[in-house]
């Protein structure tokens, strides 16, 4: 079981691959603010998510780079990072970079939870008296569904985004 100085040491080397390309933000051919043309688009597909996650969504009211919202992080240890995301533009881009992240450790979380349940349900079954041809064989079709369910926890799901980041020259 990873500890939190596990997850916390595999996100700042990630952030570290990340750096040469982060900068996208301090681009001069963005000119315009990025929280003048969101004003502009369909956020349905953003806030609907967030809404039946009972989440609030950020805004870009503003062209303000980010910051983080609680004292849990210190501004100074993450100073290089919010130094190379710039106004909104940079907050759009950390803010899709820290989803991706959060979505990549709940789901970890997720898969041992039910992969724990499942090893648990099939410690079960084996423990059962089965001597009862019947319950004998609801227990190997149940184990047999149950050993589907954790190999299919096993794999990695992909997802496909569309681009957002721009390498430097």
């Amino acid at each position: 079981m990873k500890t939190s100085a596990d997850y916390q040491r595999e996100y700042r080397q990630r952030k570290k691959k990340e750096d040469s390309r982060k900068a996208d933000a301090a681009n001069p051919v963005f000119r315009r603010p990025f929280n003048e043309y969101y004003d502009w688009q369909d956020t349905t597909g953003v806030d609907i998510p967030f809404d039946v996650m009972g989440v609030d969504w950020l805004t870009f009211d503003d062209d303000s780079g980010p910051k983080p919202k609680t004292d849990q992080i210190d501004p100074e240890e993450f100073a290089e990072d919010y130094a190379a995301f710039k106004g909104s533009l940079g907050r759009a881009e950390l803010t899709i970079g820290c989803l991706l992240d959060a979505a990549v450790a709940l789901a970890e979380i997720v898969n041992a939870y039910k992969t724990e349940e499942i090893a648990a349900r099939i410690a079960e079954i084996e423990a059962a008296d089965l001597t009862n041809p019947a319950i004998k064989k609801q227990a190997l079709a149940d184990i047999a569904k149950l050993t589907r369910y954790r190999d299919e926890l096993s794999k990695s799901v992909r997802w496909t985004l569309p681009q957002w980041k721009v390498k430097g020259e």
